[in-house]
């Protein structure tokens, strides 16, 4: 990412009637938890302003109780 760069990340369950939860996590190079997702149990939303130029992670997962589809 880009230094004062503001980005968008989102999470969305296709099949949101099904249970379907999300997790949405911002990591810095080192692995290091720097935003996480906000927005409801189904989908979830980071905005985030870099402020440093860098590599960054996006961690995606969900709860583990079923599987289904993810946009």
């Amino acid at each position: 990412l880009q230094e004062g760069e503001v980005y968008r990340m989102t999470a969305e369950a296709m099949q949101e009637r099904f249970g379907l939860a999300t997790s949405l996590v911002l990591r810095d190079a080192g692995g290091e938890a720097i935003a996480f997702g906000t927005r409801g149990e189904s989908d979830q939303e980071i905005v985030f302003r870099a402020a440093a130029t860098g590599t960054y992670f996006l961690d995606v997962g969900g709860d583990g109780r079923s599987t289904g589809a993810y946009l």
